[in-house]
């Protein structure tokens, strides 16, 4: 039940590729993509149905998935193909590298967090989780990941929490079927 929620979010994920920039070119991409990101994320949360919100969310996670430069990119699009292959240990090896080289992108953290959670390593998850949720607080994928990883850990109310703030984000998550009804009210 918890599973297929992740595996929905992962035909999200597509490989981008971008080329390289010169450092004023950056500073204006990051720019741009803040303010892209500030405006998808204000429709997204009055979003008034799932069919409105699709579009928006799509917008966010190819945002998420722009690596800070080409080679970061590099390592991204390879960690996606050997995910995709089911080659899970190839992927977080491939993360690993990305992870340590590009330490404030979070999608590199949010990638290795999901594969974790599909091997069952829910410790080392919830540690990436952490970390994406630091330098991306909005991240809805990341919040729904850690609300799935506390309802599995048994941890009811501190899940439905979670999802509550994950549904801030983004009120149409799949996930929302999970919210305890006894917190629906606080959702408003």
């Amino acid at each position: 039940m918890f599973l297929r929620p992740v595996l929905v979010l992962l035909t999200l994920v597509l490989p981008l590729n971008q080329a390289p920039m010169a450092l004023g070119a950056e500073v204006a991409r990051d720019d741009s993509r803040g303010a892209a990101l500030e405006r998808l994320y204000g429709d997204l949360a009055v979003a008034p149905s799932p069919g409105a919100a699709q579009p928006l969310a799509d917008a966010i996670w190819r945002l998420w998935l722009e690596a800070p430069d080409a080679d970061a990119q590099a390592l991204m699009d390879r960690a996606v193909e050997r995910r995709r292959a089911g080659a899970y240990d190839d992927a977080i090896a491939i993360l690993d590298e990305l992870t340590a080289g590009w330490p404030a992108y979070a999608e590199g953290w949010n990638q290795r967090a999901t594969l974790f959670f599909l091997q069952g390593r829910l410790g080392p998850s919830l540690a990436d989780v952490a970390t994406v949720l630091r330098l991306e607080p909005r991240h809805f994928g990341a919040l729904a990941g850690r609300a799935l990883i506390l309802f599995r850990q048994g941890r009811h109310d501190a899940a439905n929490r979670t999802l509550l703030e994950a549904l801030r984000v983004h009120p149409w998550l799949p996930e929302r079927g999970l919210l305890d009804p006894a917190y629906r009210e606080e959702r408003l």
